[in-house]
Order: C-alpha cells, then sequence, then structure tokens
C-alpha cells in the first residue's frame, strides 16, 4: 500500500460484468449491454466512460 507500506496482494479476480450483473440479479434489476459501434452507445461511452444507469427510485441525493 502506498500509503501506510503494508504489502498488497491479489486475492483473486473477477470480470467487471459477471461481478455488475450478479449484483444487478441479487437486486432484481435488469442489465442491458450497449455497444459503442452505434451513435447512442458511443455518446454514453464518452459522457459516463462506459458505465451508466437509469434509476427507479431516488438515491437520496
Amino acid at each position: 500500500c502506498p500509503k501506510c507500506s503494508a504489502p498488497v496482494y491479489i486475492a483473486g479476480e473477477t470480470d467487471i460484468i459477471d461481478e455488475l450483473a450478479a449484483l444487478a440479479d441479487a437486486g432484481n434489476a435488469t442489465v442491458m449491454i450497449i455497444s459503442d459501434d452505434f451513435e447512442e452507445g458511443a455518446m454514453l461511452f464518452n459522457a459516463f466512460g462506459g458505465f451508466a444507469a437509469i434509476l427507479r427510485y431516488r438515491t437520496g441525493y
């Protein structure tokens, strides 16, 4: 760790898409993957770095 100099090790690796899909499934959410081959997908990628969500409920902010 750069902050405390403790050794850092990787306990495992998980694909981010699989992890997000599992979290969405646990929360009864729908996941849609939108390709950036299309104009709308490219706009989402450029605006949000590749991750976006439409929320049904207020987040509390």
